[in-house]
């Protein structure tokens, strides 16, 4: 089981995240595939909303 390393900052305890997230959300390579995944889901939002105005039924 992994563990959680902690760090004593005054009187809070910070959880530092796993190295995945930090990959994720720091890294500018993993910020191309969540460009990609923001444009398909926008893309998806836009074309649905589109349909709910311009469908008449």
């Amino acid at each position: 089981m992994d563990r959680i390393i902690t760090r004593q900052v005054g009187k809070y305890v910070m959880v530092e995240d796993p190295p995945i997230a930090r990959w994720l959300f720091s890294n500018t390579i993993a910020a191309w595939g969540w460009l990609a995944i923001r444009l398909y889901v926008g893309n998806e939002w836009i074309t649905a909303a589109y349909h709910k105005v311009i469908d008449p039924g």
